[in-house]
């Protein structure tokens, strides 16, 4: 039997309104849900940077996988299953990442979103919509 969660959802935040109404509504929809979540209250200066804080966070986390992900970000439903789907096909994972990537390979706040991996970077379905407080991306 498994202890351990697949996935540690790792975010730092400093807005719980925001926190709540993008990260915590779309987590507590997913259609998979073997996952804890590691949240780290930054709203009073508690890290001197986001990286020391998500760090912090890592220390904690005991998934399988670890997912950094913002407070702003709204996943559709079925994000953390596809990607589950799509770690579990790669041998010997290091690190994956996602980010909002437009088309010219710019990063921006919206944008389309992609994981990569060596060759099997193609497998991964491009264009599946992430939506951030700004709003939902577009292709």
């Amino acid at each position: 039997m498994k202890n351990n969660p697949t996935f540690s959802i790792i975010s730092v935040y400093n807005n719980k309104h925001i926190l709540n109404e993008y990260l915590m509504s779309g987590l507590k929809n997913q259609s998979f849900d073997d996952f804890e979540i590691i949240l780290l209250d930054n709203r009073f200066n508690k890290f001197d940077s986001a990286s020391s804080a998500l760090n912090h966070g890592g220390n904690q986390a005991i998934g399988d996988y670890l997912i950094f992900i913002h407070q702003d970000v709204l996943l559709p439903y079925y994000y953390i299953e596809k990607v589950n789907t799509y770690v579990q096909r790669i041998n010997n994972l290091g690190v994956a990442g996602a980010a909002g990537v437009r088309d010219t390979g710019k990063c921006t706040a919206q944008g389309l979103n992609m994981i990569q991996h060596g060759e099997d970077a193609r497998d991964w379905e491009r264009g599946t919509y992430i939506q951030t407080q700004k709003g939902r991306c577009s292709r």
